[in-house]
């Protein structure tokens, strides 16, 4: 379904209407259920029984948002369900389930051994929901609260933790401030456009409306923090480094895929009319991104903050994709988001993987001598880094390739040449990894302890990554039709 289709021949009541809103429906309840299982019934092993339900939950959510045969707009226009959020939604469910079967035996070692976790998740996760599907900014306002406020105490949950402690205080006090300028964004737009439901937002000229282009930069500052695009990334590193490797996991795929859905329908939808003021903010957002992530990765020695530095210049190339204000760009972001999903999961399968002194890896002179004593885990990690620096025919080459064929296709050359630069740039801190892996020693060796889950993880996304082009006709196929 397309979203100019009108709220007249859409607009579903009743039970109609509760039924487009079952698979939120239902993973609210399961909610409920797991926390009165935690209680009374999880009593032995309850991290992993927990983690059973929730893998099961997610799984039985996804079936639901898929075969839902309900499109339209409910609940008094607050949300809105087409093939679009659908195909959102279903990426943002595949993200939840692999982190909650990569940490299931992983729990101790990394020090979150908590049924609530289980629970966190699953509250964030239908937050996620309501935002990709919503039809107003108030519903989007709330959705983003719902979605965030787990994120923080996940954080947090090493209790005997310092960094994890300073980095769910520091992801809470600056999330608080970006929710405030979302929130204040919104209230200009609300007092100058006189709705904040998308489909009453009619604006075709703010030239001279002062409030409402205030509103618009607030908006997009607090969307902009979601996804930690650069100058809103203060959090990213802090954060990524101090939290448990799962929940870094979590806080670098599923609220990014949200945020950015948001955010493609804002930009294609709410505001397409004045694309003119919309683009300047994004490729402001664009370019500061590429240069403070390529340019800040180069000096860290510590992984996750290096992945965090690369998820804010993967970030600015997302966004090169909405500047063009395209089918072609969307299409390209939405590939983009899958391909960098199966990344980051390999990656992460691979850290949660390795140990050193019954601890998680963090620092990357730990993947020192990796190529000698694991070589299949380093020649997997080193077709991930290749994939990420766009090295074809790897995935992410391809990914890299669609965007910058949207932004020329549209005339922005210099945005497509400074895309292309700062590729090369980031293929330095990538190749810094593989080099310490193959050409550096090491005396105190990491173990290897890979679970099932993490086998099926990193395999699954070693052949996505390398076979992409077998792949490419099925996700352009399933976007196609999810096209906003």
């Amino acid at each position: 379904m397309s979203r100019n289709l009108t709220k007249d021949n859409y607009n579903l009541d009743g039970i109609d209407g509760f039924l487009v809103g079952i698979p939120e429906f239902f993973l609210f309840c399961a909610i409920l259920l797991l926390i009165t299982l935690n209680i009374y019934y999880f009593k032995s092993k309850q991290f992993k029984n927990s983690s059973k339900f929730s893998i099961f939950v997610i799984f039985i959510t996804a079936i639901l948002v898929l075969f839902n045969p309900y499109h339209g707009f409910a609940f008094n226009d607050l949300v809105f369900i087409d093939q679009f959020n659908k195909f959102m939604k279903c990426l943002i469910l595949l993200s939840i389930f692999f982190i909650l079967i990569m940490t299931k035996n992983k729990s101790e070692i990394e020090g979150i051994n908590y049924p609530e976790f289980n629970v966190l998740v699953l509250l964030s996760t239908c937050g996620m929901m309501i935002a990709a599907s919503s039809n107003s900014l108030m519903t989007l306002y709330l959705a983003i609260e719902l979605q965030s406020l787990p994120i923080y105490v996940l954080c947090a949950l090493r209790k005997n933790n310092l960094k994890s402690s300073e980095s769910g205080l520091k992801y809470f006090v600056l999330g608080a401030l970006s929710s405030g300028f979302l929130l204040f964004g919104i209230s200009l737009i609300y007092g100058f456009a006189g709705s904040v439901n998308y489909n009453d937002i009619n604006l075709n000229d703010i030239s001279s409306n002062l409030g409402l282009n205030f509103g618009l930069v607030f908006l997009i500052s607090g969307i902009a923090f979601k996804i930690s695009a650069a100058p809103f990334h203060m959090w990213a590193p802090d954060v990524y480094e101090g939290s448990p490797s799962p929940i870094t996991l979590l806080i670098a795929s599923a609220p990014k895929i949200t945020a950015i859905t948001v955010l493609m329908i804002l930009t294609f939808k709410v505001f397409k009319k004045i694309n003119y003021h919309w683009d300047d903010l994004l490729i402001v957002l664009c370019i500061t991104s590429m240069i403070v992530g390529s340019i800040g990765a180069i000096i860290q020695s510590n992984i996750k903050r290096l992945l965090a530095y690369s998820s804010i210049a993967h970030i600015g190339f997302i966004l090169l994709g909405l500047v063009s204000f395209s089918k072609s760009g969307l299409s390209a972001v939405m590939l983009y988001l899958i391909i960098y999903l199966f990344l980051l999961i390999g990656v992460f399968s691979i850290i949660l993987s390795l140990k050193k002194e019954d601890q998680p890896i963090e620092a990357l002179s730990d993947l020192k001598g990796l190529s000698v004593n694991f070589p299949h885990l380093s020649i997997s990690l080193l077709i991930f880094m290749f994939s990420m620096a766009g090295i074809p025919p790897l995935s992410g080459f391809f990914g890299k390739w669609f965007v910058f064929f949207a932004v020329v296709e549209k005339g922005f050359y210099s945005l497509a040449v400074i895309g292309v630069i700062f590729s090369v740039i980031s293929a330095f801190y990538y190749l810094k990894i593989i080099k310490i892996m193959y050409f550096e020693g090491s005396e105190d060796q990491v173990v290897l302890d890979q679970t099932l889950e993490l086998k099926f993880s990193m395999y699954l996304s070693l052949i996505i990554t390398c076979f992409i082009f077998l792949f490419l006709p099925f996700f352009q196929g399933l976007i196609t039709k999810s096209l906003l």
